[in-house]
């Protein structure tokens, strides 16, 4: 659980209510139980149709990811950059389509990934149907193409991470816990020890990195303006109008018979 659960004091890529679904959920499965049951989740894998492969992103997204997050349904980026490989390498494939509904994941990987995606050799597109947030809308605005439904949620570019504090709540019960560090910042964000400016500065200046660089991935890509890059989420015809997307369409089978012509 340790690793699971300190991918929360690094940037995330991801709506606030799936983060908090996404702790919760891990704060309630023991280890034993993932050991049981989360090795026989198999989460979608990529299919073929009329020679177009169809990656399915469904859910948050993370690098190595344990047997308890696959349990709820968390993808492992390292399936969809095989998925990716295996589809560049078959010549019965002559498209690309990320089928996506996420609200995002971690900031570790996504970049990574975005980059095998934009170049890829061979043409590749991505909708949603659902939801495309934050790390899933980093992944679609790598792809040649960004379709969307016009009800399906977009965007909510931004970054953020969650660091809780104990030190407080365990002085009033008259716990004293001194923690000793080679230097203070060697500490931030650890919940036993109160967050100094410094420190909070510190961690505030790893998010805005994170930030800059999803920003001017965006930006290269898509060209979407600054103020529509504050964490909002927009409708797909929305989206559209903003130049965060392509294009609109009603469903999968719209964008694979376009995917066919290409």
């Amino acid at each position: 659980m340790i690793k699971e659960l300190s991918r929360f004091c690094e940037p995330l890529l991801i709506t606030p209510e799936a983060a908090n679904a996404w702790v919760e959920a891990l704060s309630q499965v023991s280890a034993r139980q993932a050991e049981v049951f989360g090795t026989k989740i198999e989460l979608p894998g990529m299919r073929i149709e009329h020679g177009v492969a169809i990656v399915p992103i469904k859910g948050v997204v993370a690098v190595n990811v344990s047997p308890i997050e696959k349990l709820f349904g968390v993808v492992d980026m390292a399936d969809i950059l095989e998925e990716i490989e295996a589809a560049e390498k078959n010549d019965q494939v002559s498209a690309i389509v990320f089928d996506i509904d996420s609200p995002g994941g971690t900031f570790n990987g996504t970049p990574e990934l975005a980059a095998q995606i934009q170049n890829a050799l061979k043409p590749t597109f991505a909708f949603t149907s659902g939801m495309a947030a934050s790390a899933a809308y980093f992944l679609m605005a790598a792809s040649d193409n960004a379709i969307a439904a016009p009800s399906a949620s977009v965007g909510s570019v931004g970054t953020y991470a969650v660091y809780k504090s104990i030190a407080a709540a365990l002085k009033a019960q008259g716990i004293d816990v001194t923690v000793i560090a080679s230097d203070p910042l060697k500490v931030a964000g650890n919940p036993l020890v109160e967050m100094t400016p410094e420190q909070f500065e510190l961690l505030k200046e790893r998010i805005e990195a994170a930030t800059k660089v999803f920003h001017n991935f965006v930006t290269s890509r898509r060209g979407v303006s600054p103020e529509h890059m504050r964490g909002q989420v927009y409708f797909g015809n929305d989206a559209a109008a903003i130049g965060m997307i392509d294009a609109a369409a009603m469903n999968l089978g719209e964008v694979v018979a376009f995917a066919r012509q290409k």
